[in-house]
């Protein structure tokens, strides 16, 4: 129901309105109609008349802001949205997710069910059609990247929706990625060695595959060794390390080798990360891995309080060309864990050499079920993950 209250102590009158339904124009016209005739009752003029004004203002403002025509729209792509994908966050309103299902990509709101649907592609623009039909005000996605932060923004579609869909006022930022399992939900095996927990050496099932595991050393943006990390050791569950071998045979026929920086993480180490990025007063490593960031904002998407890493399924790699006793990486256009937009795996300002070889590397690990994340271009995980609810924290040895 809505009302319209209308108050003329100069006439000691009140008009109330009441209508089950939004009716905006006939509250509008009606209260016109029956104000004039109490107030100016000489110039009092019919339903039909204001109708007709209201009419005439109305076709002013959707001429000086026509509705577009998306009609000729079509579900976007998950490789459209690659770079824009993930869990994002409303202070307010919460988490809602954009993340791909099958050949589509799904909006889908934590806190409101009937705010879920298929995101399409209208010309160059993105907006949400809601599978709830009684939901009529769609919604233009609007993303940003700045300063290693994704942003989103929503806004109305059609100029003229009810204003109740307050969507301008949510302002997202990505948190995660798709692949990020809330904390809520994932349990730490009770496993005290690698044998138990069912991870294996990847090395020992992909012959030739280059170990660069910076973590064990003082190489990686902490800039000392990271604690359960003791063996330049490539840790993963065996079906994640059969099919990376498989992606090894590949890249190998090509006169190419993978170059592995990181496979499981233990727990512990997850934890150190985290506490690393909230000290605020190390900044030693600054210039080399985050310069164009505050080190807090490393919290947003690249460093997360539970990393797919401690499931198994999660490894970071790159390409490299070995021959006559070296061997070199291939360009992508910034080096492993450089924490900036640049990183991005579909970042626009790249040459075509660097996007060629990102490109190479992520046709690669998708041909045998490797997922990446698209805020680093090193980022990869196994789907469907064989213990995506189980995180575990034996040491790398």
């Amino acid at each position: 129901m809505y009302s319209s209250v209308i108050l003329l102590p100069d006439q000691r009158t009140g008009i109330v309105i009441l209508i089950n339904g939004e009716g905006e124009a006939a509250r509008t016209v009606l209260g016109q109609v029956l104000t004039k005739q109490i107030t100016r009752p000489g110039e009092a003029h019919s339903v039909a008349h204001y109708a007709r004004l209201l009419d005439l203002e109305r076709a002013d403002e959707r001429a000086a802001k026509p509705k577009p025509d998306t009609r000729r729209r079509v579900p976007a792509t998950a490789a459209a949205l690659a770079a824009w994908t993930g869990r994002y966050r409303d202070p307010w309103f919460g988490d809602a997710t954009l993340c791909a299902q099958g050949d589509r990509v799904r909006f889908a709101s934590a806190r409101s069910p009937m705010l879920t649907g298929t995101v399409m592609q209208a010309d160059t623009r993105w907006l949400v059609d809601w599978d709830d039909d009684s939901v009529d005000a769609e919604p233009w996605l609007h993303f940003a990247a700045d300063a290693g932060s994704t942003t989103l923004a929503l806004s109305h579609v059609d100029p003229e929706a009810d204003f109740s869909y307050d969507y301008q006022d949510l302002a997202f930022t990505r948190v995660a990625a798709c692949d990020d399992v809330p904390a809520t939900k994932v349990e730490i095996s009770p496993a005290t060695d690698a044998a138990t927990a069912g991870l294996v050496e990847a090395a020992s099932l992909a012959p030739g595959v280059q170990l660069d595991m910076r973590y064990a050393g003082t190489a990686n943006f902490t800039g000392a060794r990271v604690p359960g990390y003791e063996a330049n050791t490539c840790l993963l569950l065996a079906p994640v390390a059969r099919a990376l071998a498989q992606v090894q045979a590949d890249v190998q026929r090509e006169g190419l080798s993978l170059k592995l920086f990181d496979c499981y993480r233990p727990v512990r180490s997850v934890k150190h990360f985290v506490a690393w990025a909230r000290d605020a007063g190390d900044q030693r490593t600054k210039a080399a891995y985050y310069p164009n960031l505050d080190k807090a904002r490393l919290l947003d998407g690249y460093i997360a309080e539970t990393s797919g890493h401690s499931r198994g399924a999660t490894l970071d790699l790159t390409l490299t060309r070995c021959g006559q006793g070296r061997c070199v990486d291939l360009d992508m256009g910034t080096p492993f864990d450089f924490f900036d937009p640049r990183a991005n795996t579909a970042h626009a300002d790249l040459s075509p050499e660097q996007k060629a070889n990102r490109e190479r590397l992520l046709d690669a690990m998708a041909r045998h079920g490797f997922h990446n994340y698209p805020m680093e271009w090193w980022h990869f995980t196994f789907r469907p993950e064989p213990s995506p609810q189980t995180a575990y924290d034996v040491p790398i040895q």
